[in-house]
């Protein structure tokens, strides 16, 4: 299956529908087409008057777990990602608020425990909270291409985290 599946597509593309369905979904993957394989008995894969799931009964159930995988892998990138700008969003006025305590410190006054920095940090480190993928449903990703996914979606927003930091210090 990978071999066809790396080739250009003009080869994949030129497969009968029938065997294309097979192939993606992981025909190689059920003992029973693969011993059919093994066996020499690939003139049971008559693909003109046989469905994929006469020959593989689970090709749709494995193919829709393998949707809900790039969906749940996908989801759970772009909402860590989220959630992690959030934090980091969070940590501007904690810092705000460390600074305000300190210098309140050195002028002889208590810092204070509600600050407006106080309020922002909260609200903003709630929101990141909220958006966690795990609080949202999404499991962690298994497996090298579902984790794969998950990093290519969490990409915009991670990359968009240093765009302020990146003009900042441009000189």
């Amino acid at each position: 299956m990978a071999d066809i599946a790396t080739q250009d597509n003009t080869e994949f593309n030129s497969l009968h529908p029938n065997l294309k369905q097979l192939y993606t979904g992981g025909f190689d993957l059920n003992p029973k087409t693969v011993n059919m394989l093994n066996e020499g008995n690939a003139f049971k894969f008559d693909l003109w008057n046989t469905s994929p799931q006469e020959i593989d009964p689970e090709i749709i159930p494995r193919k829709e777990q393998h949707a809900q995988s790039v969906t749940n892998a996908l989801g759970y990138g772009f909402m860590g990602s989220a959630s992690s700008f959030m934090e980091l969003l969070g940590s501007v006025p904690g810092g705000m608020d460390r600074f305000y305590d300190w210098s309140r410190t050195v002028l002889g006054k208590e810092p204070t425990e509600d600050s407006v920095f106080d309020y922002a940090e909260n609200y903003l480190k709630s929101i990141a909270k909220s958006t966690d993928p795990e609080e949202m449903g999404f499991a962690a990703p298994e497996g090298y291409l579902y984790k794969t996914l998950a990093g290519f979606a969490a990409a915009p927003i991670a990359i968009a985290s240093y765009i302020p930091a990146i003009r900042g210090l441009k000189l």
